[in-house]
């Protein structure tokens, strides 16, 4: 019995790992630039030379290319322009901030985006972007008690709804950077205890590969890594204890369409331990899976509930009798 539950457990870990690589949400993948403040520090009243014309730009002009470049994903010349923005007005919030959050998106520079963020906040503390920025950035760095704190201090100062919205995020289910991956997740039961929580691990180009898996009281319960094929499709998942230990290690096959269609668990002899059933529905939208121990007997099954947008809002994990294990909310 105590192994059918390890099993259980650590094939919930599992799933709930391979659904950060899945999740989509529809907040934007870029922060908010400019903002309620968005003329913070800007007067547009100096210009500088632009080399490909060689016209002559003004401040506002050299900040609405930075803005461009960075909805096109053109991180480099969004620094660029921001930079030429910061050589003429040392004191552009706005412009402290755009810089900022290209360094963010452009594989994580995050030390030069914290020195960016800082001093926009020191410029004007009331610059509510400037704050959203270093909350993002404790986040990556799973800081989320630094994050707690920075978001707790713009709301004070700022009163911005963005930022409040950030505090109820800190404080209960998902914590999503402003690229929308999860960074951690909370398991609760059905009455609303704490079971375990999640921080994922990715990569400085934003792909998912790797977890820890925390029990409520902050002792690390597994760990994970991701190994991808040449096609880049995951094709193998450790799972260590909490000293870096192989226990288990998950080889996943294939359907046609490129689906998910089994996840094979081994243990550290290479026996098979559990098998885990992806289900669909008739569009290719994943909707749930089904555990099995090694000799195929169901150990339990998850459904996934979505909202009117097609976006999944919970994960509801059933024993094998169905009764419910334990709930998992996206927020």
């Amino acid at each position: 019995m105590k192994e059918l539950l390890s099993f259980v457990k650590t094939a919930m870990i599992l799933l709930l790992a391979f659904a950060f690589s899945l999740a989509a949400c529809g907040r934007s993948a870029t922060p908010q630039v400019g903002g309620a403040q968005a003329n913070a520090g800007s007067s547009g009243a100096d210009a500088t030379s632009d080399e490909s014309s060689g016209g002559q730009l003004s401040v506002a002009e050299l900040l609405s290319l930075g803005e461009k470049y960075l909805l096109e994903l053109d991180y480099e010349q969004a620094i660029v322009y921001f930079s030429r923005v910061i050589e003429i007005e040392p004191r552009n919030a706005r412009a402290y901030v755009g810089r900022g959050t290209a360094y963010v998106l452009w594989n994580e520079q995050l030390t030069p985006a914290m020195a960016d963020f800082e001093r926009a906040i020191e410029i004007d503390e009331g610059y509510a972007d400037a704050y959203l920025g270093l909350i993002d950035i404790y986040i990556r760095m799973n800081d989320f008690d630094k994050a707690l704190e920075i978001a707790e201090l713009g709301f004070e100062r700022t009163g911005s709804d963005a930022i409040r919205a950030k505090i109820d995020e800190l404080t209960g289910g998902d914590v999503r950077d402003s690229s929308n991956q999860v960074r951690m997740r909370r398991t609760f039961s059905p009455d609303g205890v704490l079971l375990h929580y999640m921080i994922s691990d990715y990569t400085a180009a934003g792909r998912f590969s790797g977890w820890t898996l925390y029990n409520a009281d902050g002792t690390v319960s597994t760990r994970g890594e991701l190994i991808f094929d040449e096609h880049g499709r995951e094709v193998r998942r450790n799972i260590y204890g909490p000293d870096w230990a192989l226990g288990n290690y998950d080889m996943v096959t294939y359907n046609d369409d490129g689906t998910e269609a089994e996840l094979l668990r081994y243990d550290a002899n290479d026996s098979l331990v559990g098998i885990i059933r992806f289900e669909y529905d008739s569009r290719g939208v994943q909707t749930g899976y089904r555990s099995y121990d090694g000799s195929n007997v169901l150990e339990g099954y998850w459904v996934f509930e979505f909202d009117e947008n097609g976006r999944k809002v919970r994960e509801l994990h059933y024993n094998p009798d169905g009764t419910l294990f334990s709930v998992t909310t996206m927020e």
